[in-house]
């Protein structure tokens, strides 16, 4: 692992996790790292993720990494590398982030997890049910919370 993974503040955590993603998506692209049938974009998330968090210490299990990756997996690619580097730091330094780009990130939040509850009705339930510590789940709007509730 490399020093860019301890990078604080925004724009470093950011980067940070941008540059993880990059590294593990072209691992994935060459069959090193993740699951032939997946995605190698889904791959390259999750090990941004995952890195992130044993940065930081915390620990978790690969199928808590997928579930918080949720609403990511449900985002245009760009979109989804660029927001889960938001989100990183959102849950690392709350208040460094701007209201824009706190308000920004809970829109496509919003949308991901809709869009995800569309595909996988299930899955959005029981995250939302568990109430599992993810911090994106303090981003769900009324609107959001209700369409899940709803089914």
């Amino acid at each position: 692992m490399g020093n860019e993974h301890f990078s604080k503040g925004l724009r470093g955590i950011v980067a940070a996790m941008q540059i993880s993603y990059e590294k593990h998506l072209k691992l994935a692209k060459k069959g090193i790292i993740g699951v032939p049938s997946d995605p190698h974009h889904f791959t390259g998330l999750y090990g941004a993720l995952a890195s992130r968090n044993k940065v930081c210490g915390i620990q978790v299990n690969e199928i808590t990494v997928w579930l918080e990756l949720t609403p990511f997996l449900y985002m245009e690619e760009k979109l989804a590398v660029y927001f889960l580097s938001i989100y990183a730091a959102f849950r690392e330094i709350p208040l460094e982030l701007s209201s824009k780009e706190k308000e920004n990130l809970k829109n496509n939040v919003n949308s991901g997890v809709i869009r995800a509850f569309e595909k996988e009705p299930g899955r959005i339930t029981a995250i939302v049910e568990k109430q599992f510590p993810f911090p994106w789940l303090s981003l769900l709007t009324e609107p959001t919370l209700k369409a899940i509730q709803s089914r």
